[in-house]
């Protein structure tokens, strides 16, 4: 069973037990309310927002749906559908349970000394630390966004070879998790951040995941910044950093 399996399986049951309140589609994230006031993000891929991967007609609405519907989108292959089932997901679970640490996962994962980083995912504020400290290698699909990025087609085999693996949550959108954490296999510590990772660790049992690194809304105005096309630089008064330690 892949991730987006085990994550719907997981929530389904607490899923059918709330309704969507508002659901709000930007240029870069789409932000799900449920009528319990948690909130949920997920990160959008731009080609989302092309007309053909548009999902209602014009008189349909998302909001008042129930939350398992959502929720059962991210296993379509619609990759808008996926970002709003992700958001939906991250709604549901909420503030997790369990022992979580704040902060910014690179105070957290204890890098030592020399270990080869692969980066799945351009995380812009974490790489100088790291490389001061680690051989880091950043894979990513736009290799424009900065220089000596690797193209993530070849992220498979990087992973073969690294001590640690950061992977982006928007994995679990474009379908790429399952085959990243296989590669990942052999990694000392393994993963997942962002603001689409979901804080359920128990979608993540039994995989080489050793800790989840996400966010907790705490701020509905974090709505008004995803309809204005903001990210997670515009996010920083609305979120919550948490770093769940899976094993």
């Amino acid at each position: 069973m892949g991730i987006a399996d085990r994550i719907t399986e997981t929530l389904a049951d607490s899923a059918v037990e709330l309704n969507v309140s508002d659901v709000r589609i930007g240029v870069k994230y789409v932000s799900v309310q449920l009528d319990n006031g948690s909130i949920g993000l997920a990160y959008l891929f731009p080609e989302s927002l092309r007309c053909e991967n548009m999902l209602l007609s014009d008189d349909s609405h998302l909001a008042g749906m129930n939350a398992g519907e959502l929720l059962s989108w991210l296993k379509t292959n619609n990759s808008l559908s996926r970002s709003i089932g992700l958001a939906a997901a991250n709604a549901v679970i909420g503030s997790p349970g369990g022992s979580t640490l704040s902060g910014d996962v690179r105070s957290v994962i204890g890098l030592q000394n020399g270990e080869q980083v692969a980066m799945i995912g351009h995380f812009e504020p974490l790489v100088k630390d790291i490389r001061d400290q680690c051989s880091l290698n950043v894979y990513e699909l736009d290799t424009t966004m900065a220089d000596g990025l690797i193209e993530s087609s070849d992220a498979m085999e990087g992973l073969k070879s690294c001590d640690v693996a950061l992977m982006t949550g928007t994995a679990i959108i474009n379908g790429t998790i399952d085959g990243l954490l296989e590669a990942a296999a052999d990694c000392r510590e393994v993963v997942i951040l962002g603001p689409s990772t979901p804080l359920v660790p128990e979608a993540f049992s039994g995989t080489p995941v050793t800790m989840l690194s996400g966010v907790v809304v705490i701020d509905d105005k974090i709505l008004r910044v995803v309809s204005e096309g903001g990210g997670m630089r515009r996010f920083k008064q609305c979120v919550q950093k948490l770093n769940l330690r899976l094993n």
